[in-house]
């Protein structure tokens, strides 16, 4: 038996207010033809199918146009879907029976009963073969919400409640399947949580788990777990050194700081109770992020004559919607009013989108400033500070008077 595992695919996120709609179609269909390709009995998306947890009326439709096509194109592929921090688990759950169709199975939440007891035959699903037999059984385990996370015997001197509370509830799991399975089927998990020892992305992950300082380790998981899908860190790794426990990553960079991140799916082979072949698959680049001129800023004249490298939009057969996504770091000596402009200018005939320009200076202090008392320093002189601080000159009258009136039609307002 062959599946795919990927997860925190963000359908519906955006880069600076741009679309990221154009990629992710491009990845399922990458995605469709990959499962067809590789032969895969199943896909495992391990959370995060969503960047909202109101995902929009696109975002939804992209998800359920693959389910179509994949439904229509291979009929006996099973999929699972299971709810992210970012995901609303009441919102993907809610079309379960209309997925079902489409042979896809979706966990949005830990299943609980009205009597707060767990529903398992909610989280242990079957995985079978080309032929219909029952290789393999699935504890879909989706991101756990604190209300999710209590000892039932609690111990008085454990330390660390909520990593025991998880390692519980796979331990429940694990002890259904033991019901069901034979020794010739696999016992496969899924997670969507953070792991000690890995790498997060500086400014695409959520805090889960406490700020993410109670990190889960790999004991938590049942040894007798064949594989462990992993969502939620966006960098595509292994756990513990361990191969059968890993995160295969975000399909495409989420910010800037991603934009080298090696995106993937992981094909997984199982044969009887254990896995035989675990290989990752590279997502080819859909549209470039980049840094202009590069990791460091650089003086606007550098800036510019970089942009003026991009090919002409007039001679660019490629849509928009594929052009790179570039972020713009300049150098100055002191603020510019008319760089903004300049290098919109410049760019306006490009083929490429701007995300962000973002300025720094040369004689910026970083040095730690004392604590100030905010009840003795007036705005006026607050804003003085903080321009030689950042300029290493005094504002000119012009702007203190500019901002004496900003200031008084806001205390103005304030009193009105």
């Amino acid at each position: 038996m062959k599946f795919i595992h990927t997860a925190d695919w963000h359908l519906g996120a955006t880069l600076r207010e741009e679309s990221r709609s154009a990629e992710h179609c491009a990845f399922l269909r990458w995605l469709l033809e990959t499962l067809k390709s590789e032969e895969a009995d199943a896909l495992i998306v391990a959370g995060d199918i969503f960047d909202s947890a109101n995902p929009s009326a696109e975002s939804l439709k992209i998800l359920c146009e693959f389910l179509r096509s994949a439904a229509n194109q291979m009929p006996i592929l099973q999929t699972f879907l299971m709810g992210g921090n970012h995901d609303s688990a009441n919102r993907i759950e809610a079309p379960r029976e209309l997925f079902s169709l489409a042979n896809t199975k979706v966990v949005g939440a830990w299943p609980w009963t009205e009597q707060g007891k767990w529903r398992e035959k909610d989280l242990i699903l079957p995985i079978k073969d080309k032929n219909g037999s029952i290789c393999a059984w699935l504890g879909a385990v989706p991101f756990l919400r604190p209300g999710d996370l209590f000892l039932e015997n609690p111990k008085d001197n454990a330390e660390n409640w909520l990593v025991e509370s998880i390692r519980e509830r796979y331990s429940q799991v694990a002890r259904e399947i033991k019901k069901l399975r034979t020794p010739d089927q696999a016992m496969i998990l899924t997670g969507h949580l953070y792991a000690a020892g890995t790498t997060l992305s500086p400014d695409s992950e959520r805090y889960v788990q406490r700020g993410n300082i109670e990190a889960v380790s790999t004991e938590v998981f049942p040894k007798e777990a064949a594989y462990v899908a992993l969502g939620h860190l966006h960098l595509a790794q292994e756990v513990g050194k361990l191969q059968h426990i890993r995160y295969c990553g975000s399909p495409i960079p989420m910010s800037v700081n991603e934009r080298n991140y090696p995106c993937q799916v992981v094909a997984v082979e199982i044969e009887k109770d254990h896995f035989t072949n675990i290989k990752p698959i590279r997502v080819p680049i859909i549209r470039e992020i980049l840094l202009l001129p590069g990791n460091e800023p650089a003086d606007k004249s550098i800036v510019i004559n970089k942009l003026r490298e991009f090919p002409d939009k007039k001679n660019c057969n490629s849509p928009r919607d594929s052009w790179p996504l570039v972020e713009i770091r300049v150098l100055l000596d002191s603020p510019d009013p008319f760089l903004k402009n300049e290098i919109e200018n410049v760019a306006k005939n490009k083929a490429l989108v701007i995300i962000r320009i973002e300025s720094s200076y040369r004689n910026a202090v970083n040095e730690k400033q004392l604590p100030l008392d905010l009840d003795k320093i007036s705005p006026m002189e607050m804003f003085t500070m903080k321009w030689k601080k950042d300029f290493q000159a005094d504002p000119d009258e012009a702007l203190l008077k500019a901002f004496r009136e900003v200031l008084q039609e806001v205390q103005h307002k304030g009193e009105a």
